[in-house]
């Protein structure tokens, strides 16, 4: 029988599935390091959602074939150590689609409408006259969107179809191909970050936390955008430089920023945004729905099982491993 060590809470409805086709499922009683190597000897495959898979992880698990991250990012997984150990990485990327496009706009309408900010200050028993909470409208907006993955392209469609905005697309890794779609749906694309920003009423951020995203967007960047622009990160908190996103925001040099990730997660208590009025921060909860949750865990349950019997995974983030196997 095949073990399934589940690092981090997933829906039940992939843990079913998973029991219901013969696997043996067991629940991580500890994420740290320390605790998770004394965990995954006997394990032949991980799922696990944000806890650290390093190498000294990888490292105890004589019998791992798979890992499994539920979601899109993978930053939390030692993959070079993985890959040596021709050990599999998978991602399920379309499963949080919806749900973070879906947030994405919430947060654009939190700050463009002061609701964030009245709603606070109307419990706080600060409430000012409604004329200081002057919002602003997003129907024909230029929007402008970093990283033209599935999330980037849903929450483009969304502005374009309802509010008749004006997309303004970059991302490095675009084919002609997919060029071709992308301004089909009436997308503006752009080899230059600086044309976006300096134009965009609103730039959403989609993309992957790499070694080359690291402070994608830091202090010379945020200089470009419009005073009455607002930035958006549903993505991963370290492709912004968050001190100088804070020094920005203090000095009212764009009109606003909504988070839902942190260099730091969960991010401290003291973290300086949070005393912004023209902050709107949510503690990474944009695939945190219900139909979303379901997707992603029995999705994620699927793709491992898929590995088990010897069939191919939908998304691999690590295909050379697939040479040396038989898949």
């Amino acid at each position: 029988m095949k073990k399934i060590l589940i690092v981090d809470a997933i829906h039940e409805s992939g843990v079913k599935y998973l029991e219901n086709n013969g696997i043996k499922v067991v629940m991580a009683n500890g994420t740290s390091v320390k605790s998770l190597i004394t965990q995954v000897a006997d394990v032949d495959g991980i799922i696990v959602r944000g806890t650290e898979i390093s190498k000294e992880i990888i490292e105890k698990a004589r019998k791992l074939k798979v890992i499994g991250d539920h979601g899109s990012g993978f930053d939390n997984i030692d993959v070079d150590f993985a890959t040596e150990k021709r050990i599999l990485v998978i991602n399920i990327p379309d499963t949080p689609t919806q749900s973070v496009a879906e947030h994405a706009m919430g947060l654009m309408f939190a700050l463009a409408k002061n609701i964030a900010l009245a709603d606070r200050e109307l419990r706080e028993g600060k409430a000012k006259y409604k004329y200081d909470y002057l919002g602003s409208e997003l129907y024909r907006k230029k929007l402008g969107v970093i990283g033209l993955g599935r999330i980037g392209l849903t929450v483009a469609k969304m502005c374009v179809a309802c509010f008749d905005m004006e997309v303004i697309g970059y991302d490095n890794y675009i084919n002609d191909e997919r060029r071709k779609n992308i301004e089909k749906i009436g997308i503006k694309l752009v080899d230059d970050i600086s044309i976006l920003l300096r134009e965009s009423d609103f730039v959403s951020l989609h993309i992957p936390l790499t070694k080359e995203t690291k402070n994608f967007i830091g202090a010379e960047e945020l200089k470009m955008m419009k005073p009455t622009a607002y930035l958006i990160n549903t993505a991963r908190g370290g492709v912004i430089d968050e001190q100088a996103l804070v020094e920005v925001l203090k000095a009212k040099k764009i009109a606003g920023a909504g988070l839902d990730v942190f260099v730091t997660e969960p991010p401290p208590p003291d973290n300086p945004l949070f005393n912004l009025k023209n902050s709107c921060v949510t503690p990474h909860i944009s695939i945190q729905t219900r139909e979303a949750l379901i997707r992603m865990s029995t999705t994620i349950a699927d793709e491992v099982l898929k590995v088990f019997r010897n069939e191919k995974p939908t998304y691999i983030v690590n295909p050379e491993v697939l040479r040396s196997k038989k898949i």
